[in-house]
């Protein structure tokens, strides 16, 4: 399996898009560390941001806007953290947290950043059930 169909079968991007342009998909990352995280990816074998060409960063930056509107205007978060870590998949690739100083309300269920105002710790055990937010996006 190519290094791209890996990448897209880890993060299940396929199955949680919420948002796709012509060179980037923007999905729910499967562990919720936040509410709603994301994952924002590029869709072919990019490793690098200087391989992007002018076109593929106009993309990116489509995708920028969809994730900061959303965040900020239709889910109320008070900050947005982007990480690109890439130390196990290659492909570039962002860890997307919406941060909310206080608790949102969702289909009943109060949902916290538990981390709100440090960094997220991405090797805790805390999650958010995903179910919960995908229900989000099934209305």
């Amino acid at each position: 399996m190519k290094i791209l169909e890996k990448h897209w079968e880890k993060f299940r991007l396929n199955e949680l898009s919420i948002y796709q342009n012509k060179f980037f998909i923007v999905a729910l990352r499967e562990i919720q560390k936040t509410p709603f995280s994301l994952i924002l990816s590029v869709k072919k074998e990019i490793y690098r941001h200087s391989e992007l060409t002018k076109e593929e960063f106009k993309s990116f930056q489509e995708a920028i806007i969809f994730i900061e509107d959303f965040c900020y205007n239709t889910i109320g978060a008070s900050k947005v953290n982007f990480i690109s870590l890439m130390m196990v998949d290659p492909i570039l690739h962002y860890h997307i947290f919406p941060r909310f100083n206080n608790s949102i309300n969702l289909n009943g269920i109060d949902l916290e950043d538990v981390y709100y105002p440090k960094p997220v710790d991405l090797l805790d055990k805390h999650f958010i059930d995903l179910n919960i937010i995908n229900e989000y996006f099934q209305e």
